[in-house]
Parts: C-alpha cells; structure tokens; sequence
C-alpha cells in the first residue's frame, strides 16, 4: 500500500455554490495566479488577497477557491502542517461575506503546498478509459524513486493537477479535527471517486489517509 494519498476538497455537492471560496477579482491577481499555476512564490506578492466566502456556510478548515491555484486554507491547518515541518506557500488572506462587505474576523491564508518536478513516473503509472466520456486518463498514480526518496511530506507535483499528501501527515490533520478534506489513494481513478458510496457531510473531518 501506497504512504501516499491523493489531499482534496469536500466535494462541493456537500454544500451550497456560495461556500466556495472565490478570490477578488483585484490588480495583480492574475498575474499572482498564474506564479502560483507554475508553482512559484508570486513576486511581488499582493499584500493581503480578498477572498468572498458566506458568512453562513460552515466553517472549514480547508476550503477550495474557485478563480486561484490554491486553497483557503485555516491558521488551525497551517498550524499542524508546521509543527510536521511541511514546507509550503501561504498568504494571509481577508475574509469577505458578500453579502454584506464585511471582512470576517476568522484568520485564513491562501495556501498551496510546494511543487516537486519529476515527481510521477509517468511510464509505471498506470491509464484507462472512461467509462461515460470514452476518454484516456490518469487511472493509477506511481511515484517515481527520487520523489519516495526526497519529497516533502505534502507537495505538488508537476503537470498533475492533485496535492498528493505522507499518509502519516493525513493522519496528523484528521486528528486534529481539521474539517474540509477529503482523502483518495493513487489508485483510484477519477472517475470512481464521484461513484464512491461514502460521503462526508457539512463540518465531518474526512476518513484517514490510511483507510483502505
């Protein structure tokens, strides 16, 4: 078994559209966002990037953002990933209820984890079909050796979509009642992960990066 998992949000069927975060459409964020697509640290960095989320929606600890490369992401989180010595990039965040303006007072960064190059073995992954859309993709991922033997506990790898997260660092952040996540192994292909029975709901921290 794999020591590795596929790190995702709760799928956004678990909540209304509005919870979605979603950033400010303000000078510079396209050009932030494109540094963090690439994987850099965006230089100069805007200094605190507006994010709308309603205020009604649940409190997560990790929460996507529709328009950035990143996630919303809670000092709670961004606590455990530091005391696991996880590197990563994180901006401080403002909060904004759109439906009022009002900044909210809960502390949030706009956070995304650090990229490895050559981190997948492109040739021993594995591919299959679709079944509904007959398309190829990406069914089983395999990481490559120099990646099992350097490779941060949580990182992203290049040309792949997906943070893939230490099991043990999984296991660290559901212990800790981070709420928001969602765990998948590298085996299983996309397309199987929307008929998978088990559904977390609103708040509920997501099953162990080490369940099968």
């Amino acid at each position: 078994m794999s020591a590795y998992s596929i790190l995702t949000n709760l799928p956004v069927e678990h909540h209304h559209q509005l919870f979605l975060a979603e950033a400010e459409d303000v000078p510079g964020r396209l050009e932030f966002n494109l540094a963090l697509i690439a994987g850099e640290r965006p230089d100069p960095p805007l200094p605190v990037l507006p994010i709308r989320l309603d205020a009604k929606g649940p409190r997560l600890d990790y929460i996507g953002i529709a328009n950035l490369r990143a996630d919303l992401c809670s000092q709670r989180f961004v606590d455990v990933l530091a005391s696991q010595q996880v590197p990563f990039i994180a901006y401080q965040a403002r909060v904004v209820d759109p439906r009022t303006e009002e900044s909210l007072s809960d502390r949030y960064w706009v956070w995304r984890p650090v990229t490895i190059a050559d981190a997948i073995d492109w040739e021993r992954s594995k591919y299959g079909i679709h079944p509904v859309f007959q398309r190829r993709e990406l069914s089983e991922v395999v990481l490559s050796e120099e990646c099992l033997q350097a490779a941060p506990p949580l990182f992203s790898a290049s040309k792949y979509s997906e943070w893939i997260i230490r099991n043990d660092v999984g296991d660290q952040l559901v212990h800790a009642g981070i709420t928001g996540m969602e765990f998948y192994p590298l085996t299983m292909p996309l397309y199987q992960r929307a008929q998978l029975g088990r559904r977390i709901t609103h708040g509920e921290a997501s099953p162990k990066a080490t369940d099968p």
